[in-house]
């Protein structure tokens, strides 16, 4: 007998922060219907009658019981079991129940009775003329906001926080359970007996009650300014590569045949595959999708898939069908490997993507005009006409139509799902979700895309468009001795270390407003510097078609902050400022460069004009380009700065009479 342990307390937070994980709600409404339910039930039990809140004793007893839902300690609770964390003012009820919604509403309307929450499909209790009113049918409906076991397990241990428990199992939790709530209410909450006794297996109760604080939840997601939590994995050759996808999600990788281009999408996939997806044989993870790009493609049939007219029915491409998968499961990175990608004209095949990408935003959250930070949205990539019914033949040549699937039954219409697996479990919290049908199929914010690419007589040319809209990592093979050994980093990896790489690969901005919000300390000097930096380069470049825009100084900023976040000890802004910078220059500004001496070359007059006294465009950039001291690492591939970059290719120019930055 005792109390809950600390320790498992925070995990059941940690675990309550996946409320809404499949990014298409908000969690402070999720929370928001969760807490008002419990209170309710609560009050019910007690009672045994619906709550009239025109009387005040009613309308206290509520606010209290909401109170012991979500009280974090003394005065604070939290509204989304996340970092943001806030002092009572209401109790915790929220004003919008009252003023703003559903409540309010009956009172002027008494003869309409209403379900709440108004917004979806799955309402939990009645509210008519200011009265909450039970409906025990209701009920079922808690699965579509609980919709794993683990979060179950976790609602559970919450709400029993400061409860003394007789044994830390099922049985003896479930009967503590029902003397605060209804019987029908937990029998609905209570998760599998052996689900929740192997989520609380490796706890002992403990003899005084937990003292749970602000700072231990906050500490649970690092920066509380940030909605998401930044992870700091141990400097190597693969920070390159995360610090880009952080600031957008779509790499260009170059280099000659053999220096590993493909094998690091790879390696990226096998240290975040959870191992519900890990396949028997460890060769490829199930988070990782390999396309060869064929050089007859000219449109986006061969990726995004067509309608048929013969068939009457939508054509799905494999990259489609990874897309379902990956926004199915949107706390693991997936990784797509276009492989030599300019083997065809990636302004063909490649056009609509690179249009859904530039409209990358976070949403408001549904009914209200808040943003939320935890969603990156797009417009759709697959049109939701096409998900309203699937037509198949199946291996007797028979036709079949299916229609008002649900996202688990597309899910499961492209991929074969063990019976009571972890990967069934997980694809089992969309048995009621049909975004797919309503939305169409968007670009989830947990795919990254990468494509290998060589610059030779063999393939075409990039655009500007494109470079404008990737961020591009020369490869230089580094060390050939780094071969040896290098198969380790084709392994998976505990399921610890599985979450800090998937969780290292979180973006947290879309534009630079955002990142001043986030790092407020040091937005004066972001909005005095960055600019600055550019627009001398822009200097360096005027009267060329290089000059850089807004697009450019808005990812730099956001590499700005994604290099605050994993911030080292001893760095300033300057620091952070200067590494960002040649980050950029690699990535956006110096791929875009290519021509011959009279490109480059600065007249007399110029000089003289301008007040400048280099011979030529590059010897400008290599002086503004910024000092950035390196140094290798046991792991490492060594890493080319910009200034070295630049060197090379001015010494190209001097030879060759031209110079570019591809190789």
């Amino acid at each position: 007998m005792g109390y809950l342990p600390k320790g498992l307390i925070l995990k059941a937070y940690e675990t309550l922060s996946m409320l809404t994980e499949d990014h298409r709600q908000g969690q402070t409404q999720i929370t928001s219907y969760l807490r008002h339910l419990l209170a309710f039930d609560m009050y019910y039990k007690e009672n045994r009658k619906d709550c009239d809140l025109d009387y005040p004793e009613n309308r206290d007893s509520f606010a209290e019981n909401v109170k012991k839902i979500v009280n974090v300690v003394g005065n604070y609770y939290t509204t989304n079991f996340y970092s943001n964390i806030k002092e009572l003012d209401d109790c915790g009820v929220g004003s919008n129940f009252y003023s703003a919604g559903v409540v309010n509403n009956s009172k002027q309307n008494t003869q309409v009775t209403y379900d709440y929450p108004t917004r979806g499909q799955y309402p939990l209790f009645k509210v008519r003329s200011n009265k909450l009113i039970r409906d025990v049918s209701y009920y079922k409906n808690v699965n579509a906001y609980l919709k794993t076991q683990d979060i179950k397990s976790a609602f559970i241990i919450w709400v029993l926080r400061d409860q003394y428990i007789n044994e830390l199992s099922a049985l003896p939790i479930k009967s503590r359970l029902q003397r605060m709530l209804t019987e029908e209410l937990v029998d609905v909450i209570m998760p599998r007996e052996e689900k929740f006794n192997g989520y609380v297996e490796e706890f002992k109760l403990s003899d005084t009650l937990s003292n749970v604080s602000v700072s231990d939840l906050l500490a649970l997601f690092g920066n509380p300014n940030i909605s998401k939590t930044t992870i700091q994995l141990t400097n190597s050759k693969y920070d390159i590569y995360r610090n880009a996808i952080r600031v957008k999600p779509f790499l260009l990788l170059a280099g000659i045949s053999g220096t590993g281009k493909s094998r690091i999408v790879r390696e990226l996939a096998f240290k975040s595959c959870p191992e519900y997806l890990q396949d028997k044989d460890g060769t490829m993870p199930g988070n990782y999708c390999m396309i060869e790009v064929k050089p007859n493609w000219h449109d986006s049939t061969e990726l995004l898939g067509y309608y048929s007219n013969m068939n009457k029915s939508y054509q799905f491409k494999k990259f489609v069908k990874f897309l379902i998968k990956a926004k199915m499961n949107p706390e693991v990175p997936f990784f797509v490997c276009l492989d030599e990608m300019n083997l065809a004209p990636v302004e063909h095949y490649f056009a609509e993507m690179l249009s859904v990408m530039e409209t990358r935003k976070h949403p408001k959250m549904e009914g209200t005009d808040e943003v939320n930070k935890d969603v990156i949205k797009t417009g759709a990539v697959v049109e939701s006409q096409y998900f309203k019914e699937w037509t198949w033949t199946d291996v007797n040549s028979s036709t079949h139509t299916k229609t008002n699937m649900s996202d688990m039954d597309w899910y499961r219409a492209f991929f074969d799902v063990a019976k009571d697996s972890e990967e069934e479990a997980q694809i089992s919290k969309y048995q009621y979700e049909r975004t797919l049908q309503k939305e169409g199929l968007t670009l989830p914010d947990n795919v990254i895309i990468i494509g290998t690419v060589n610059m030779d007589d063999t393939t075409h040319q990039f655009s500007r468009k494109v470079i404008d809209r990737a961020m591009t990592i020369e490869m230089n093979g580094g060390k050939l001795s780094n071969m040896f050994g290098g198969s380790k980093n084709l392994e998976y990896l505990p399921k610890e270390e599985q979450k800090k790489w998937q969780k290292s690969f979180q973006q947290l901005y879309v534009n630079a407003d955002e990142v001043l919000e986030a790092h407020p300390n040091e937005a004066e000097d972001i909005i005095e510097k960055v600019p600055a930096k550019l627009d001398n380069i822009n200097k360096a470049l005027k009267g060329t078609p290089f000059e850089v825009s807004y697009r450019v100084l808005n990812e730099l900023t956001i590499m700005v902050g994604v290099l605050l976040d994993s911030k080292k000890e001893g760095e300033n802004i300057d620091d952070i400022i200067n590494q960002a910078l040649d980050y950029i220059l690699l990535m956006k500004i110096l791929p875009r460069i290519e021509g011959d001496s009279d490109m480059f070359n600065l007249s007399r007059e110029f000089k003289q004009e301008n007040h400048v006294e280099y011979n030529n465009r590059l010897e400008w950039l290599m002086a503004l380009a910024p000092e950035i001291k390196t140094k290798e690492h046991e792991d490492d591939d060594y890493r080319q700065t910009a200034r070295e970059k630049i060197k090379e290719m001015m010494e190209r120019l001097k030879n060759q009479e031209f110079t570019r930055f591809w190789p």
